[in-house]
This record gives C-alpha cells, structure tokens and sequence, in this order.
C-alpha cells in the first residue's frame, strides 16, 4: 500500500536524534529521588541504632561476653559482682561418707570470697563500645584472674562438727591379732576391722583441694580419709604366724615312758606359750617348763624314794627310801625339757623317748615302778615269793641274814644285777662255791642255793643266819634262775623293824 504525499510521518522511536520523552524523565527522577531518601534513612536509622545501643549500653558489658566462662551480656559490673557472689553463696561441697550418707559444707560459711585481679568495673571499661556491633558476630572472652581466699579455721571447725568425724557410731579401725583366749584354751586370730573413723587432717587435706580445683563432690574412702587397720586379717605376716601358732597349739606329743606313757597337748602346755607378735614367733615360759619336769620329776623319780608295797600276806607297807636301794628312776632334767620343748615347737604331733639318769625295769603312768613281775623276801617270816605278770611262780622259805649288824640281810628295793652259774663268792667268811647265783648289790650280796643247809625259814636267821645273801632251796633257786630276769625287782622288808 503507498504512502499518501503529503501526509506527516510518525516519529522514529529507535533513533535517538529525536528529543526526549519528558515523561520518563519524570518518572526516573522520581526512582532516584526515592532511593537517596530511602538511603539516607536508613544511613540514619542505623545511625540511630548504633548511636541507641552504644548509649544503652554505656555502663554495661558488651553482648556475647563471658568472663571466666559466665555469659555476662548486658550486665553491669555490679551485677556481675552480685551474680559472682551468688554464686559462691549457693555453692556447697557434698562429702560422701563410707556407708553412702553425705554431708556438705558451705562457701558460705567459711567465708570465702574472691580476689580480683582486674575489677568487672575494670573489665567494663577495657572494652571498646564503640565496637559494640561487632560483638554481635565475635564473642569475646575476657579474663579476670580470679583469686579467692576463706577462712582456714572456719573450715577446721566446719570439719570437726562433722557428725562422720564426732557423730555416734564411730568405730576406731582395730588391727587383725592373734589372742590368748585362757577361756577357750587357744590362740585364736581375731579379725580386723577398718571402723569409720576419719582423718581430720586427710579430710581437710581433700577439702581444701577441692575449694581450689573447683570441685563440688568428694569421696572420702576413694580419697583415702578414712583410717585403716594397719595389720589385716588376711596379710601374709599374721596368717603365717597364725598357723605356727595354731599347729603349735594343736600338737600332741606322746613321751614313752619304759612300758607306758604320757600324752602332752595343749591342755597341758598352753599357758606355757608365749607369743610375740611383732615378729610371730613363739616360745615356752621356763618357768612353766621347769616346773613340769619338776613334776615329772617328782612323781616319776623313786630311786631311794618310799613306795607303797602290798605284801603277799594282804599287807600295805610303805618300803624304800634307805641306803640300801639300788632300784629305781632318775629322770634327767635338762634333756628332758629340751625334747619337751623342740616337740611342742615343731608343730608337729609325735612321739619322743623320755630321758632317765637312771633306769627300771618299767614305770606306770601312776609312778609304780615295780609292777606286777618281782622277788618279794620277807625277813620277818623268811619266804620268797616270785611274781610273773601277777602269777606265783615261785614260793619258798629261805635263810637271811644273821641279825647282826654286819651280816644282816639289805631292806629296801633292790633288783636282779646279773645271774652266775658254777660261782665261787669270796668275803669275810673266806669262799663258797655255789651252783646259781643270782646278784641283788655290788656288795656281794646274792640268792643263791646253799647246799650245807638242810632246813630254811623259821628263826634260823637269828642264830645261824647268812652273811646278808638269802639261802635258798637248791629246787627252788634253779626255778627262779630259769625265770628272772636282770633288772626284775626286789622287795626286802622285815616287819619287826617297821
């Protein structure tokens, strides 16, 4: 389609050599205009912001700080110094005793309170609050030194009325021991016990540490407050002395004595026990030892001692004791005792020999030395009896001893030294030859068979006695050979001089 001619052309708006539309000017000045405004409000306003919280925070602490590890925003100095202080009244150190009770003490009551190195007012002032925003982004620490001190003697006497240390019901800690129970007749080892008794030192050692470190809790037993036994039931040194003393205590020793014997135990040896305890060994009382075999002694010697004697005919003599013995025990003392001693403190039951000076044929528990195997000869009636295990063997009338003083017969306990055959004896009366000899002394004097007699018994002793030998039938001297043996006993007596 053509363009009319002379028609008016619409403008160009792509090309910019035509003027500009006053419209969008406007319309871009405005936006401008609005954006200054909208800047130099809000230049403002965080002008007024800043200027608002640098005011409002003008005395106190800037956000995000923390002293000593406390948020103290906002705070003033004399807030902070409160909120310390709060802080240390309410604070308690809980004590947690042996048998799970506590106890707590108080910073209150022990005066306690800080030392400042730098004030809070010295704090608040060292920080820059012209920076106050740039807290908001960058906590800061700040750091006091804080120090602190308390009464020392408070908190002694707040230990010391402690009802675990001075309260009913503490028991002093007793070391495990080993007793002499004289009412059970035995060592006995008593355990140990540790108590609950406290240390005050140990337990105001433990709390000064934790006032200084900060800690609010303490475990008495784990922190060693508590006294302990210093020897315990189960320790090496108490059970090992325990045992030697017990097997001591339990041993039984047996001590022969020629045909019977004698048992020694602790009914016997156990007030002789002495016991030390700082090194466990044991020992026996020489004393109470001495006296034993003294005992022993005194009951078991009978050499030239008096006994008891039933006779043949139902008498009851007390025989012996003279010059004429030769029959009888010694009990030597000193080796006595020591095998006494080594037995009992070896622990061990067992048997041990007696030790004699002088020996028998045998001895009952009861000290009867002579038994029921022995030659009785009786001077007043002129017989002879022999006894085998209770059993007459032998019975027959003889001839002592003249009555005179040099030839009468010995009285007394004698016994069988030694038996002879085909003898010949030798003294004042010059020698006499005999068939068997049987030697009752060292001073020659025999039973023996006399062949120049013909009669025995009766009062031929008077006038035609022996020179102190006992004639004997030829029959029955030969019997009594055949069964005595040496070291049988012999029992003289005459009645007419009792």
């Amino acid at each position: 389609m053509k363009k009319k001619n002379g028609g008016s052309a619409a403008p160009d708006r792509r090309s910019g050599a035509a003027g500009k539309d006053p419209s969008v000017k406007a319309r871009r000045g405005k936006k401008a205009a609005a954006c200054v405004v909208l800047v130099t409000a809000a230049v403002a306003a965080a002008g007024v912001t800043y200027y608002y919280q640098y005011q409002k925070l003008d005395g106190v602490f800037l956000p995000n700080t923390t002293v000593n590890g406390q948020d103290i925003s906002r705070l003033t100095p004399q807030e902070v110094t409160a909120s310390v202080e709060k802080i240390d009244t309410d604070k308690v150190i809980t004590l947690k005793t042996l048998d799970g009770s506590t106890e707590t003490i108080a910073y209150k009551d022990l005066d306690y309170r800080h030392i400042w190195a730098r004030t809070p007012e010295e704090l608040q002032q060292s920080q820059d609050h012209r920076l106050w925003a740039v807290n908001l982004f960058r906590p800061e620490e700040l750091e006091i030194g804080e120090g602190f001190t308390y009464s020392e003697e408070k908190l002694r006497e707040k230990i010391l009325g402690l009802k675990c240390i001075s309260g009913d019901g503490i028991r002093d800690p007793k070391d495990a021991a080993i007793v002499k129970s004289k009412k059970k007749k035995k060592y006995v080892l008593v355990p140990s016990d540790d108590g609950n008794r406290l240390d005050p030192e140990a337990v105001l050692t433990a709390v000064r540490d934790a006032v200084e470190s900060g800690e609010t809790e303490i475990d008495l037993a784990g922190q060693g407050c508590y006294k302990r036994a210093l020897v315990h039931t189960k320790d090496e040194s108490i059970q090992k002395a325990y045992k030697t003393i017990n097997d001591i205590q339990n041993a039984v020793i047996t001590m022969d004595l020629y045909g019977s014997s004698i048992q020694i135990d602790k009914k016997t040896f156990f007030d002789w026990l002495q016991f030390n305890p700082s090194d466990g060994t044991v020992t026996l009382s020489e004393d109470a030892l001495n006296s034993y075999v003294d005992g022993l002694a005194q009951k078991y010697d009978t050499y030239k001692k008096p006994r008891s004697f039933t006779t043949s005919a139902g008498d009851t003599l007390t025989l012996g004791g003279g010059d004429d013995d030769t029959y009888g025990f010694i009990l030597e003392p000193h080796d006595t005792r020591e095998a006494i001693r080594n037995a009992i403190l070896s622990g061990q039951s067992q048997e041990i020999e007696s030790v004699w000076e002088r020996t028998g044929r045998r001895i009952t528990p009861d000290g009867d030395d002579i038994g029921s195997t022995y030659i009785e000869i009786s001077i007043d009636q002129q017989h002879m009896w022999y006894y085998q295990d209770g059993e007459l063997m032998v019975s027959t009338d003889v001839v002592t001893g003249m009555m005179t003083p040099e030839r009468r017969s010995p009285t007394g306990i004698l016994y069988v030294i030694g038996k002879l055959t085909d003898y010949t004896m030798y003294g004042s009366y010059g020698s006499t030859f005999v068939n068997y000899a049987i030697m009752l002394n060292e001073d020659g004097v025999y039973i023996h068979d006399s062949s120049w007699r013909s009669s025995y018994g009766g009062s031929i002793y008077y006038n035609n006695g022996s020179h102190g030998c006992i004639n004997t039938p030829f029959d029955q001297v030969v019997e009594l050979y055949d069964l005595i043996e040496d070291g049988t006993p012999v029992v003289i007596y005459d009645r007419n001089e009792m």
